[in-house]
């Protein structure tokens, strides 16, 4: 599966890794007090390959832990022709007091993990989501940067077409 990024109203291809303690791994959201951060990992049989601090191509797996909670982790692709995409979409924009960056699911797109950051102790002054999501074809997704004006995202079988609503 192709992966690409969602930000600032713009897509780009790859999404960006972190160097966690044992491993890489993407990283959503922020930690503090009034925040929400997820990690996704690495398969570690198979890691996906990082070019600059990016993976372009990966495969999702779930892993079930030994206390029965299920997780998705990234390898390597099993299948380059997979049409399936996986997006990082960030709505971090501009602030604006009590103004919220969201996305919302129409059809086709499955959240893989959610994070996201509050302006502060008070929720209405602000906050953004950050996410990894799998976007199959006929997938579409709206999208609301803080601050900003509304994207709509959509898979049309050969790749994501953006279009500002």
């Amino acid at each position: 599966m192709k992966c690409y990024t969602f930000a600032g109203g713009e897509l780009s291809e790859g999404i960006a890794v972190r160097n966690g303690k044992k491993r890489h791994v993407v990283f959503v959201g922020e930690r503090g007090v009034f925040n929400r951060y997820a990690t996704v990992g690495f398969f570690l049989k198979n890691p996906p390959e990082v070019q600059n601090g990016l993976i372009r191509t990966a495969h999702l797996v779930i892993v079930i832990a030994l206390d029965g909670r299920r997780f998705w982790t990234l390898a390597k692709p099993r299948n380059p022709n997979d049409p399936r995409i996986i997006l990082r979409v960030n709505t971090r924009g501009l602030y604006r007091h009590g103004d919220v960056g969201f996305w919302k699911i129409k059809e086709g797109c499955e959240e893989i993990a959610v994070g996201y950051v509050s302006r502060g102790a008070d929720p209405h002054n602000g906050m953004f989501n950050d996410g990894l999501l799998l976007v199959r074809p006929g997938g579409l997704l709206l999208v609301k940067i803080e601050g900003g004006p509304y994207y709509k995202v959509a898979h049309n079988g050969l790749g994501l077409v953006v279009e500002a609503k």
